[in-house]
Parts: structure tokens; sequence; C-alpha cells
């Protein structure tokens, strides 16, 4: 088992704060897949691929690194490993060389319930659907920024939600006033509730806009970098990936065409990262919490397992 590095820890604490403060929203994930094509750049032997539905694929390289490596792929015996956020058959792949069996996704997606804007109404008002699902008391008069990347740079436009406007499905939709004229707010602009500078308190609890998926998605780069890095060192590890889905909130979009599409390929383990509130038997700090099923299916008894005892 690889033992992630105690001094990666602050550097992983730097994703969390870098990711889930950026702006997001079903099919707006651009930001995101910016962030993670940069964080995949710097780290030669890991590559990343778009698949048909804009999902994002993040693997290590084929090939020998380091010692006692399988000449062939570099990789220890056993199925490929997919670290997904929000999101194949036995036998040996000659051109790509690894190992037998069906690969596991960690999967998590790159998007989180916010605004997007539809209409330019006048300078000053915008017309914003909702992307997600959240309580209606939460938009109230509420006070919102709207990340405008015009030609004059990237800049967050202050606002207020005046009104509901218009049909109300498939998306809530919204009037929103601006504190200014900006003319450079456009369509496709995402729009998020202004909250307080994004910070990890003295407990170690992190404090910010969007952990819902972004906090996953850190959490599965961290993983693939972790056993990168070992790799790299001589360390025997799975062919392990990382699969980022887009659209979660408004139907499963990317998940469900990363399985049209055999992003994941029939026979694919699959392990989800989500984020969800607390509860009295669930506890921030309490640890992760592994499901066994959900109201349709038990799910994999031996994944399930192995996750549980890792």
């Amino acid at each position: 088992m690889i033992t992630p590095r105690p001094e990666a820890r602050n550097e992983h604490r730097r994703w969390l704060l870098e990711l889930t403060t950026l702006p997001t929203a079903a099919g707006r994930e651009w930001r995101i897949e910016r962030w993670v094509r940069l964080w995949a750049e710097a780290r030669p032997g890991l590559t990343v691929e778009a698949d048909p539905g804009g999902n994002l694929v993040i693997a290590m390289e084929p090939g020998k690194v380091g010692p006692g490596k399988d000449a062939a792929n570099g990789f220890s015996e056993g199925p490929p490993v997919f670290l997904t956020a929000h999101m194949d058959h036995p036998g040996k792949d000659a051109a790509k060389g690894f190992s037998e069996g069906p690969p596991v996704f960690l999967t998590a997606h790159m998007d989180h319930p916010a605004f997007v804007v539809e209409r330019i109404v006048s300078p000053t008002t915008v017309e914003l659907a909702f992307r997600g699902g959240v309580m209606d008391d939460y938009f109230d008069e509420a006070k919102i920024n709207i990340f405008a990347a015009g030609a004059k740079g990237e800049h967050a436009a202050k606002a207020v939600i005046s009104e509901r406007t218009g049909e109300q499905q498939p998306y809530k939709r919204f009037l929103a006033e601006l504190e200014a004229p900006d003319d450079q707010i456009a369509l496709g602009d995402v729009g998020v509730w202004e909250l307080p500078e994004a910070e990890i308190d003295a407990e170690g609890i992190l404090h910010t806009n969007a952990c819902d998926d972004l906090a996953a998605l850190v959490g599965a780069l961290a993983a693939l970098d972790e056993l990168h890095r070992a790799r790299k060192e001589g360390a025997q590890v799975r062919d392990t990936r990382v699969l980022l889905t887009r659209a979660e909130e408004i139907g499963f979009i990317g998940a469900i065409g990363a399985c049209r599409n055999k992003t994941m390929p029939e026979g694919s383990r699959v392990i989800a990262l989500e984020n969800s509130r607390s509860f009295i038997d669930s506890p921030i700090g309490g640890g992760p919490i592994v499901r066994v099923g959900d109201r349709l299916s038990t799910f994999s008894p031996a994944l399930t397992a192995a996750v549980s005892k890792r």
C-alpha cells in the first residue's frame, strides 16, 4: 500500500483552496478543466484526454518507470484503477501493456450548483438560469458574483437576485441587478453566491465555496499524484486513472455519456467520490463513508470490502 507523504499535505490543501473557489456550473466547467490540464502538464508521465462528452481522463503513461517493473508497462499485476471526479475485458492489451483485469474508476464531477447568464436585459440587469438543486430560501435577494471573462480579463461583477422570471423548468430563472453597469458580462458566464474568503481553520476544517464535488476531485488527483511519484521511485503500483465528469448537477449527463461512449469499458469497477452535508451519525471529521448500495441495488461486496479495508 502506498502511504501519502506527510509533506504533501500542505500542497494538497493548497489545491483544495484553489479548486473549490473556481466558478463552475453544469456545462461551464472550463475553468476546472484548465486547472486540471495545467496540473497534469506539470507532471511528466501523466496524460489527459477528453472523451466525446467532454469528460476528462487522467492516466499514467505505460512504460518502464524505475526498477522492478514489467518492461511492457511498468505496472504491477492487477486491474487498472480509475480515479474519477463526479464519475475492458480480461486479457492483456498488447498496445497499452496493461495487466489483466477490469479497470477501477474513482469518480467525481467538475460542476457545482450555480447560476449561468442566459440573457442580457439591460446594462445593469441580467437573466440567470440556476443549474442544480438548491432550496428556494437561498435565492431571495441573494448577493452573488458573476464571473465575466471579457477582453479586459476575468473579474467578478457584484449583483443581487431581484425576482423570478420566465419558465421555471428545466431550470429556475431569476433576474439579477448589477451593482454597476458591466459591458464585459456575456452569455454563459457563471454566477455564484457571495461568500467569505475560503480558509482552512485551526481545526483543519475547510470553509469554501464548492466542496461538492471539487473537494473529491482534489482527493482523486492527490491519490494519483502520490501513486505516480511512488511509481517513478520504483514502487509497483496499479494502472490508476482519474475520470472527471461534466454536468452531474443536471442529470449525470457526463457520467451517462462516459458509459455510452465506453470511456469506462464494460466490466469496469467504479468508486464514486462525493461530498454531502453532515448528519448526527456522519459528522465532519468522522472519516469517509462507504456506502454498500442504493435503493436499486447492492454494490460489489468485494470492492466494498477492499475500500473499507483501506
